[in-house]
């Protein structure tokens, strides 16, 4: 009969600091975030409503133009969703990457809260 020896305790690991210089300053990781999510949120979001539009579109007859309308309605809502949701996650793992446990909230909001200023700010211009 074998004996079976207990495993030695498992070594405690460490949680990865971030390094000092990757993206240090509040602003430049906001920025980061927010510029690759919004790559990705477009190269996501476009296709997926296009190709949704093209798919509704294919049971249009050619004498219905509202169908056409919907189709394209329906794909700009799709693609928005999908580009809405590639914003956020990405944007996330940026900020999950780049900042320790306990400082992550306040990044994550500024994240999400920079779509929102750029409306705004964009509607207050667009009004002058």
């Amino acid at each position: 009969m074998p004996v079976h020896t207990p495993l030695p305790p498992p070594t405690p690991r460490a949680e990865a600091a971030p390094s000092p210089d990757r993206l240090a300053h509040p602003l430049a990781l906001v920025g980061v975030a927010a510029l690759v999510s919004s790559v990705v949120a477009l190269v996501t979001g476009i296709p997926l409503g296009a190709l949704t539009a093209v798919a509704a579109a294919n049971d249009c007859s050619p004498s219905e133009m509202w169908c056409d309308l919907g189709a394209a309605l329906l794909g700009g809502a799709v693609g928005a969703a999908a580009a809405g949701v590639a914003y956020v996650t990405s944007g996330v793992v940026i900020v999950r990457r780049c900042r320790p446990a306990g400082r992550r909230a306040g990044y994550i909001v500024a994240h999400l809260a920079v779509p929102v200023v750029l409306i705004a700010l964009a509607s207050l211009l667009a009004g002058l």
